[in-house]
């Protein structure tokens, strides 16, 4: 399946009431070219833990497996929290926009792409 019809579905899993003033603010995968402006940005309150969420991405899936299927999963880990001016960008490898310094700013493992389940286990 071509990537410019991948259809991905992200969502958070949110295992506490805390988790509930967290939202996504932006979304970039997968852009034609290049992925390496790649890019997930939370918000919510300046210093929220966000520990233990979980990221997921679904998507379309193959004929064999259906549609639904989790591509990739985040989860943060303890003692992660959103930065001083309430953001966090979890970023591929080699981004290259402008991230605000006051931001949780995290790269996830190289070799992962989230767009695409084959290129890393997911952990």
């Amino acid at each position: 399946m071509s990537t410019a019809t991948r259809a991905l579905l992200t969502s958070l899993v949110l295992a506490s009431p805390a988790y509930a003033q967290v939202a996504f603010n932006e979304i970039r995968l997968d852009q034609p070219g290049a992925d390496v402006d790649e890019f997930i940005e939370l918000r919510g309150a300046a210093g929220a833990d966000v520990g233990g969420l979980t990221l997921l991405i679904l998507g379309d899936g193959t004929p064999e497996t259906g549609s639904g299927v989790v591509e990739w999963k985040y989860t943060f880990p303890a003692g992660t929290v959103l930065g001083s001016n309430g953001f966090l960008v979890l970023h591929g490898p080699g981004m290259t926009l402008p991230v605000d310094p006051a931001s949780t700013i995290i790269s996830w493992p190289v070799g992962v792409d989230p767009a695409f389940p084959d290129n890393g286990p997911e952990n």
